[in-house]
């Protein structure tokens, strides 16, 4: 017997970090999604692959271009405007991948949240 949990998950589309980081209540995770791979000189010396961040919290996914992944004054914009609970993570990859087309890499990311959220392997 199967059990199917519906979800719906607000996507916003070509919406300004300003305007996340202006109605991003308090409480909220942002994960910067990069797009490189595990041994990028551009990864982030904090990023964690995607299975060990948190997402039991509720969190906002901010998504970078496929080749030149998230500007770098991303971080530095959330860090100015208070934001402290960032997660920065990537997608582990083979070596000879350099990236994740987007649209893949927010199916990965969506449906690791959401089955940490919803717990449906429980």
């Amino acid at each position: 017997m199967y059990i199917y949990k519906s979800f719906r998950i607000p996507l916003h589309e070509r919406l300004g970090f300003n305007e996340v980081l202006e109605t991003l209540p308090p409480d909220w995770n942002i994960c910067l999604v990069e797009s490189t791979s595990e041994n990028s000189p551009k990864k982030h010396p904090n990023s964690l692959p995607y299975y060990e961040a948190d997402f039991t919290q509720p969190t906002v996914m901010v998504f970078g271009q496929e080749a030149g992944g998230l500007s770098a004054g991303i971080r530095d914009l959330a860090v100015k405007r208070g934001i402290h609970n960032i997660i920065h993570t990537y997608i582990p990859t083979i070596p000879e991948l350099d990236s994740l087309n987007v649209s893949m890499a927010a199916t990965v990311l969506i449906y690791e949240m959401v089955g940490v959220t919803m717990q449906w392997w429980v």
